[in-house]
């Protein structure tokens, strides 16, 4: 039979049923523990990557979270700004270019 308590339902069919069912449920919380500690680590090991990329950052500082979230925004709000820059700056030297080869084009007609 089981018994219904909170949201697990626990086996009584002795003592060493209950007993391989608490051991299984304590591996498991060892389990999820080592998976939260490995991506706690993995996410610190992240930040470190971000901060050593990111200009305004000194890397031997401590500096939080929040910090290197709001400059890495900021970092690539200028490099989209300076893309855009480029673009624009080819854009118009290929429309010279295409302006200057209609002209001669022109005049050996």
């Amino acid at each position: 039979t089981f018994l219904g308590r909170g949201p697990m339902m626990v086996c009584n069919k002795g003592s060493g049923q209950a007993a391989q069912c608490e051991g299984r449920r304590a591996r498991q919380g060892e389990v999820r523990g080592r998976k939260r500690k490995t991506n706690k680590k993995d996410i610190i090991k992240q930040y470190r990557k971000l901060i050593a990329v990111l200009p305004n950052i000194c890397s031997k500082t401590k500096v939080s979270k929040q910090s290197v979230v709001e400059e890495a925004i900021i970092y690539i709000e200028e490099l989209q700004k300076q893309l855009l820059n480029n673009v624009e700056k080819q854009e118009e030297c290929e429309n010279w270019e295409n302006r200057k080869t209609n002209k001669s084009d022109e005049e050996n007609l």
